[in-house]
């Protein structure tokens, strides 16, 4: 009994899309009816309904291809391009997350107090990370990259 549900449900799933295709016929023709009445025998309204429905299709299918699904080159070009907006987004994530911790500090000043030296050690920190790991050239004089 399982199956014949599971086949009656089969049945039903490919009746609404046939349902959901003669729809927009129907308004398009309610459309054209209502302009013809209201203009009289003007064939020129109906073939101007006619070539904006085009137009309104037109932009669903995207004319662009993936440039993914073309050739490596395109892959690689599409990771960067994600990479680049994934870091963009965590830098704005990152300064939001400061900008919250500050307005939490200036409203409480007796909670986030902390010394200058921390603030300094804090300061230098940042710098180090905008800058990039391992940024001391002194340190890596012998090596090369």
């Amino acid at each position: 009994m399982r199956r014949s549900g599971s086949r009656e449900v089969l049945t039903q799933d490919p009746s609404p899309p046939p349902s959901f295709i003669p729809e927009p016929p129907k308004v398009r023709t309610q459309s054209t009816s209502r302009t013809d009445s209201s203009r009289g025998y003007d064939s020129h309204s109906s073939s101007t309904l006619s070539s904006e429905a085009p137009g309104a299709s037109r932009p669903l299918p995207p004319p662009e291809e993936d440039p993914a699904s073309r050739s490596f080159m395109g892959k690689v070009k599409a990771f960067e391009k994600m990479e680049h907006l994934a870091k963009a987004q965590r830098i704005l994530e990152l300064q939001e997350a400061e900008n919250a911790r500050l307005e939490i500090a200036q409203k409480h000043p007796d909670i986030y107090a902390y010394d200058e030296d921390e603030e300094e050690y804090r300061r230098q920190l940042a710098d180090q990370t905008k800058r990039g790991y391992n940024y001391n050239p002194k340190k890596y004089k012998d090596t090369e990259l």
